[in-house]
């Protein structure tokens, strides 16, 4: 019975999503979901989504708004009090380099106070990083003369590792640079290039954070699951997604026919095996061995709907476990592998897909691919 139930609530919610799968089609063909963004593959990169709300926060920018959108987001992410800054004179950067401390993504400085933000798309915490900021922002500017900004997605913590005691605060791209971003377009009415400029990063930011849906497709399915009985039903489907080990689960019966397509591939090729992920990453799905290279595929472990999958590659096996990490190196795109990591672990690769379960098993497979011909495997034994 409750399966049953459980199915035809499924049935429902699928009628809802083909609707807005058509809607976005004939959306795309009319051109609306045209976006220079996407065009340019900046979704899963925190340097250039830094670029971007670094270039609108520049009092001194292109945009020709002066200090307008730095007021605004200062508003959005703040009580209107707790910053009162003079912003008309206030300098942007991106990838301040504090030396033996690291860099800072965005840094907004007029001299007497300081404000740091520490953008984080995908990409994990660096050792102690907000600690070394919070260090050299002390120094800098003194106890209660700065604030640091940690921004996620959807607004999450950072790791104890890379904060501890140091106070910051966490905004995210899902509320605070989603309602900054309308504030600017209402504000630049009279402006068309900027405006659709920021229109075109504001759905770039709705797509990735999974605010896209039509608001009456939306409502639609507001008002199936306010249902008594769908109502708890759905409840039970969110509580089983949330569990880790489900979604892992989940993840690897998705993707099964791609590792058996993979699979059969490479079966007659010596130099290529497929070593159980158990001992990997624990987010590992698929792991393809070359030599003394390992490529996987994984996910990562938030939450449906923001669990999203990866591509990783890694030399040797020191960092397949689940405690020290390399340095993590966004240049997986280029395809030149660093040499093969053969730095010794100095790095790894890796690149995000959302939920492309094609996409993310083409690009393993170019990557096998890649490494083949570039590192002259011999055959196993």
């Amino acid at each position: 019975m409750v399966f049953d139930h459980l199915k035809k609530l499924l049935q429902e919610v699928n009628v809802i999503l083909q609707k807005e799968k058509v809607r976005k089609e004939e959306s795309r063909k009319r051109g609306e979901r045209f976006n220079v963004f996407e065009m340019l593959g900046v979704a899963h990169y925190e340097l250039s989504h830094s670029k971007i709300i670094a270039g609108f926060l520049n009092p001194q920018g292109s945009h020709g708004q002066g200090d307008l959108f730095l007021r605004l987001f200062l508003q959005t992410i703040e009580n209107k009090d707790k910053i009162n800054i003079d912003t008309s004179n206030a300098k942007v950067y991106t990838e301040y380099d504090i030396g033996v401390n690291g860099r800072l993504d965005i840094f907004i400085d007029n001299g007497s106070y300081g404000i740091i933000i520490e953008n984080k798309v995908y990409a994990g915490d660096q050792p102690e990083q907000l600690i070394r900021y919070d260090t050299f922002a002390k120094k800098k500017y003194k106890e209660g003369n700065y604030t640091i900004y940690y921004i996620t997605l959807y607004g999450y913590e950072a790791s104890n590792n890379s904060a501890n005691d140091v106070t910051y605060e966490c905004i995210s791209y899902s509320e605070h640079i989603i309602k900054w971003l309308q504030k600017c377009i209402h504000e630049s009415a009279t402006m068309p290039l900027v405006r659709e400029t920021l229109v075109q990063y504001l759905n770039h930011i709705k797509q990735l954070t999974n605010q896209d849906m039509d608001s009456l497709n939306e409502e639609e399915l507001r008002v199936l699951l306010a249902d008594k009985s769908n109502f708890e039903t759905a409840a039970k489907i969110g509580a089983f997604i949330a569990n880790a080990d489900n979604v892992k689960k989940i993840y690897s019966l998705k993707s099964q026919v791609y590792i058996d397509s993979i699979k059969k591939d490479y079966e007659n090729n010596s130099a290529v095996s497929f070593p159980e992920p158990n001992g990997y990453d624990d987010r590992a799905i698929f792991v393809v061995k070359i030599g003394e290279i390992h490529a996987y595929i994984g996910w990562s472990r938030d939450k449906f709907p923001k669990a999203q999958l990866f591509c990783q590659v890694e030399y040797n096996s020191e960092f397949q476990a689940k405690s020290k990490r390399p340095k993590r190196d966004e240049s997986f795109n280029n395809l030149g592998l660093e040499s093969l990591l053969k730095d010794q672990n100095e790095c790894c690769l890796w690149e995000y897909f959302a939920c492309d379960w094609e996409e993310a098993f083409k690009r393993l497979k170019k990557v096998v691919e890649i490494i083949i011909q570039k590192q002259g495997v011999t055959p196993l034994t």
